[in-house]
């Protein structure tokens, strides 16, 4: 298991957050980030488990426009099916 600072600058690099920014995050003071990150206090799980949740949020956040796109692929796709489909039932009833 990481450290308490390995856990916040990783934490920090993959947000692209600054200490400032990581604390309003979690709720805390950028004092108590620092003690955390520096190990003059202990890092309640609680808070460990929140950064983790920050950084699962952060990768789904960057899925959702994949997921979109792919969707949107799909429905295009499927309508231009259903689009032949149609001229093709149209076309044998002439």
């Amino acid at each position: 298991m990481t450290n308490q600072r390995e856990s916040i600058q990783t934490a920090q690099s993959d947000l692209g957050m600054t200490a400032g920014q990581l604390a309003e995050a979690l709720g805390i003071s950028v004092n108590t980030l620092k003690a955390w990150k520096y190990g003059r206090n202990p890092m309640p799980k609680t808070a460990l488990m929140a950064l983790e949740h920050l950084s699962c949020a952060k990768n789904m956040a960057k899925l959702y426009p994949l997921l979109d796109n792919l969707f949107e692929k799909r429905v295009s796709r499927e309508s231009l099916i259903a689009e032949r489909f149609v001229n093709e039932i149209r076309g044998s009833s002439k």
